[in-house]
């Protein structure tokens, strides 16, 4: 089966974690384009959440934020905050439960940091695509018709 007929996977969920300019656009887009799916929000600045109080939950913390949902968009201001949120320390590897989820990063990194991140998220079971475009995000989680 070529890519373009692959089915599209069932999403329950969207987790935006870190919202930036890129994080609150994703956000945004998300709850406007797809509001069948349930979308959480976190960002250390609890203050950032705010605006989304009542479009979407409000995790306390990022391992909520990563339970909560079965994609994650990253945008986050570098690959130490990348590596904080999947716990992945010096030895590469992600030890946050990301299996089973699809891990999306916003922001634009070096070719080579990403795609040691890309084997690292997909050694633990997950799915990984950058996308540093908000339509690219959505053309990954938007439901497609039959």
């Amino acid at each position: 089966m070529s890519a373009a007929a692959r089915p599209q996977p069932a999403w329950h969920g969207v987790s935006v974690i870190g919202l930036s300019e890129a994080g609150c656009a994703a956000a945004r887009d998300v709850a406007a384009n797809c509001p069948e799916l349930a979308l959480t929000v976190y960002d250390p600045d609890g203050a950032r959440c705010e605006t989304f109080r009542g479009l979407a939950t409000l995790a306390a913390n990022v391992e909520e934020a990563l339970r909560e949902s079965d994609v994650i968009v990253l945008a986050l201001p570098d690959g130490h905050a990348v590596d904080r949120t999947l716990a992945r320390y010096s030895d590469g590897q992600v030890n946050a439960d990301v299996a089973g989820k699809l891990i999306v990063d916003l922001c634009a990194r070096d070719p080579r940091w990403t795609q040691r991140l890309g084997d690292a998220v997909r050694s633990a079971g997950a799915g990984y695509a950058d996308a540093a475009e908000p339509a690219a995000l959505l053309a990954l989680i938007a439901p497609r018709g039959p």
